[in-house]
Protein backbone atom coordinates (compact mmCIF):
# COMPACT_ATOMS: atom_id res chain seq x y z
CA UNK A 1 0.00 0.00 0.00
CA UNK A 2 2.84 2.79 0.81
CA UNK A 3 4.32 1.73 -2.40
CA UNK A 4 1.48 4.15 -4.05
CA UNK A 5 2.34 7.03 -1.78
CA UNK A 6 4.40 9.38 -3.94
CA UNK A 7 5.79 11.76 -1.24
CA UNK A 8 8.46 11.58 0.84
CA UNK A 9 7.94 9.68 3.93
CA UNK A 10 10.02 10.18 7.58
CA UNK A 11 8.50 7.56 9.89
CA UNK A 12 10.22 9.30 13.10
CA UNK A 13 10.40 7.41 17.20
CA UNK A 14 12.12 8.52 20.03
CA UNK A 15 14.85 7.64 21.23
CA UNK A 16 13.01 6.00 23.85
CA UNK A 17 10.32 3.90 22.74
CA UNK A 18 8.17 0.82 23.21
CA UNK A 19 9.83 -2.24 21.37
CA UNK A 20 9.17 -2.68 18.40
CA UNK A 21 8.81 0.65 17.19
CA UNK A 22 12.24 1.34 15.84
CA UNK A 23 12.04 -1.28 13.65
CA UNK A 24 8.22 -0.86 12.33
CA UNK A 25 9.10 2.73 11.78
CA UNK A 26 12.21 0.87 9.28
CA UNK A 27 10.04 -1.19 7.82
CA UNK A 28 7.10 2.14 7.24
CA UNK A 29 10.20 4.09 5.40
CA UNK A 30 11.35 0.69 3.56
CA UNK A 31 7.67 0.54 2.20
CA UNK A 32 7.90 3.82 0.69
CA UNK A 33 9.62 4.52 -2.19
CA UNK A 34 10.66 7.61 -0.62
CA UNK A 35 11.25 6.75 2.74
CA UNK A 36 13.33 7.12 5.47
CA UNK A 37 13.35 6.23 9.18
CA UNK A 38 14.90 8.71 11.97
CA UNK A 39 15.23 8.94 15.79
CA UNK A 40 14.79 11.46 17.79
CA UNK A 41 15.45 12.45 21.20
CA UNK A 42 12.13 12.04 22.91
CA UNK A 43 10.31 9.48 24.84
CA UNK A 44 6.96 7.87 24.59
CA UNK A 45 4.38 10.07 23.08
CA UNK A 46 6.77 13.22 23.66
CA UNK A 47 9.41 14.89 21.85
CA UNK A 48 12.44 16.99 22.53
CA UNK A 49 11.51 20.53 21.60
CA UNK A 50 14.74 21.52 20.04
CA UNK A 51 15.82 18.52 18.55
CA UNK A 52 11.95 18.61 16.57
CA UNK A 53 12.01 21.99 15.87
CA UNK A 54 15.36 21.53 13.94
CA UNK A 55 14.14 18.12 12.12
CA UNK A 56 11.24 20.67 11.23
CA UNK A 57 13.27 23.42 9.83
CA UNK A 58 15.20 20.63 7.94
CA UNK A 59 12.19 19.15 6.51
CA UNK A 60 10.72 22.95 5.21
CA UNK A 61 14.30 23.74 3.86
CA UNK A 62 13.72 20.55 1.31
CA UNK A 63 10.46 21.19 0.34
CA UNK A 64 10.87 25.18 -0.46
Amino acid sequence: MLSAVRAPLIAIVGTETFPGMIATADELAAAAPDGVSEQLAGAWHSWEPDAMAERLARLAEVTK
